[in-house]
């Protein structure tokens, strides 16, 4: 039986330039200020697919702008992918990033990609509906 990190629950606090749901909250930013905000934090390798190098996380932060989601594979956890969401009020307005995470054992990144994408786009439309 697999299963996910026992780390992370409700409440933990995980960097935003390698997951998913940070990098969904950095999209919203204008790129100026996303770098200048990755300029002064330090962006450790959490596995050794962390990507900590500005152009390359920015790369993945416009990648999320353009696609409205994000991918995380293996960068915060070896053998955790996860994609993220932005949650928008009627407004349109950022609120919030929904994310769904997945054993690599389980699903590819491919799969990652072509499977969960519209699975939370239903729930992210579902919730959008009650705010």
């Amino acid at each position: 039986m697999d299963s996910l990190s026992s780390a992370l629950g409700v409440d933990a606090r995980l960097p935003a330039y390698c997951g998913a749901t940070g990098r969904v909250l950095l999209a919203e930013r204008p790129k100026d200020e996303v770098r200048f905000l990755l300029n002064r934090i330090m962006r450790p390798a959490l596995t050794p697919r962390t990507l900590t190098a500005l152009r390359d996380i920015v790369q993945e932060i416009d990648r999320a702008r353009q696609q409205g989601y994000a991918i995380c594979d293996e960068e915060l956890e070896i053998g955790l992918r996860s994609v993220a969401v932005p949650i928008r009020t009627g407004r349109g307005e950022l609120i919030a990033a929904l994310s769904l995470s997945v054993s690599t054992s389980r699903m590819s990144r491919d799969d990652v990609v072509d499977k969960l994408p519209p699975e939370l786009e239903t729930a992210r439309r579902a919730f959008a509906a009650l705010l």
